[in-house]
This record gives C-alpha cells, sequence and structure tokens, in this order.
C-alpha cells in the first residue's frame, strides 16, 4: 500500500522555529518528524511514500537527494531506526515527492488521484506528528463495514480547561455565567489525529479544491462512510515551538533519541 504523507503547510504557529525549515524537517530528538514518521509506517511493512509538497517544497526535495547521494548518513541513520523503530531499511523506501503547491489537503490529494489509480486503499497523514499507532487499525476499520475512510480518534496532546456554560440572548456584550470548568485530560473528547486510511472511493466524494477533513468528510458522515478508530497509543502532533520542546522530551524518555 502507498501512503500520501501532506507536506505543504506554513507552520505559522510554530514560525520562530520553521521560518526557513519546512515543519516535517523540523528535527525531534534529533531527526526530522519526518524520518520518524516514515519509519513508523516501514515498520509496518508500508515503504511507499508519496509526498505532497507546497510551502518549502523543494527544501524538502533537496533533503532527499542529500540522502540519495550521502551514503554514510544514510547508513547511520539506518541503523538507528532499524534498532529503534524496526523499520525496514530506508533503501527500500520508495520516495515519490510531487509539488502540490500552496492549497489545502483535500486539493493535494486530489492532485494525486492518479498515483492511486490501482489502489483500492491507501494511507494518508499529516507529517507533523510522532506517535507509536498501529496503522492496521485504520485499515481494519476501513473493512469492518461500508465504510470510505477511517481516522484516528486520538487524545488531544494539550490540555486545556473546558467551560460549560449556557448562552443566554439576554446578556449584555456575550457575559454569560459559567456552570463548570474541567480539565480537558479528564473528558472523553477526541480529536481527528490524522493516520488515515481511504478507499479510492473517495474521489467520487469529492470535488477540486475542497478541504478533506469539511466538505468531502461531512458528505461520508452524511451517508454513514466515515469511521474513526480511538486508540491510547502515544500520539503527539507538534503545532507550536512549545510542542517541539515537549515532544523532544517524550522521543528522549522512551530511548529515541538519535545522536
Amino acid at each position: 500500500m502507498k501512503v500520501i504523507v501532506f507536506c505543504g503547510g506554513k507552520g505559522t504557529r510554530i514560525r520562530a522555529a520553521s521560518e526557513n525549515v519546512p515543519k516535517p524537517l523540523l528535527k525531534v530528538g534529533g531527526l526530522p518528524i519526518i524520518l520518524r514518521l516514515m519509519a513508523m509506517y516501514s515498520a509496518q511493512n508500508v515503504n511507499e511514500f508519496i509526498l505532497a509538497t507546497g510551502h518549502l517544497g523543494e527544501t524538502i526535495k533537496e533533503y532527499f537527494d542529500f540522502l540519495n547521494s550521502n551514503e554514510l548518513e544514510v547508513d547511520k541513520i539506518d541503523k538507528f531506526l532499524k534498532s529503534k523503530y524496526r523499520s525496514q531499511s530506508m533503501r527500500d523506501w520508495i520516495v515519490n515527492i510531487e509539488p502540490t503547491g500552496e492549497c489545502n489537503i483535500g486539493t493535494r490529494l486530489y492532485k494525486l488521484r492518479h498515483h492511486l489509480s490501482n489502489e483500492e486503499f491507501f494511507f494518508a497523514n499529516y507529517s507533523d506528528s510522532v506517535s507509536t499507532i498501529d496503522i492496521s487499525q485504520s485499515l481494519n476499520t476501513l473493512k469492518s463495514g461500508n465504510y470510505i475512510a477511517a481516522i484516528a480518534a486520538v487524545k488531544q496532546s494539550q490540555y486545556y480547561h473546558w467551560l460549560k456554560y449556557d448562552v443566554n440572548s439576554n446578556t449584555i456584550n456575550g457575559v454569560n455565567s459559567v456552570n463548570s470548568i474541567e480539565s480537558s485530560d479528564r473528558l472523553k473528547h477526541r480529536i481527528n489525529g490524522g493516520y488515515m486510511c481511504l478507499k479510492n472511493d473517495i474521489f467520487d466524494h469529492m470535488n477540486f479544491g475542497e478541504e478533506l477533513v469539511e466538505e468531502p468528510f461531512n458528505r461520508l458522515i452524511s451517508d454513514s462512510l466515515l469511521a474513526c478508530y480511538e486508540t491510547n497509543e502515544y500520539w503527539r502532533s507538534i503545532d507550536t515551538y512549545k510542542d517541539l520542546l515537549e515532544a523532544e522530551d517524550e522521543i528522549k524518555s522512551r530511548g529515541l533519541k538519535y545522536v
């Protein structure tokens, strides 16, 4: 199976660390996020990657060109990934870098549909997370019913305090009395964590220019064709500089730091 990795975001919320470096190439524990993500798939026998690039996409291409021409660096990274992730050799990876312009992920995916014409199922993911998710869950979820897409339902890695209040239309300046306040880690809310598996039929529910998780996914929802699978595996989205620092600590504590 193939995996589409969306690599085109501008990373505006982490601009301090990624103004000149695309977020997928930011290092966590000494290795770019994108390599950790690809190693996780490779450890689960998925070795064909299509990187849908946009903002600073040429920098991503240059990085993989560098790896292709630097045997010593590949040997060093390969040894680490095999040891820590049980990844297959990077030399067995098939990596296609496809410039898709600066657009939303739905448009990126639509532009790449010709790569998927022979695929009944394929994986798709964002390029800004590190995780130990078992991706077979998404495929098994998809096959368990008449579904076209399956996404990971994860616990958010950032914690907030949720407010519950009744909206009173008679209040002045939107002031309302709070009924309760509760830490988000004690609630059962889950968010879209990516790690998607899609049937090729998804393209029958999409129009060019649409954001994947908005119009197409809502069409699937209306027809009971979108599924999610709950996972409690480690998952960390790297959206801000604070996330990057916390992921660094978590990677180190798990013995996954690359030196």
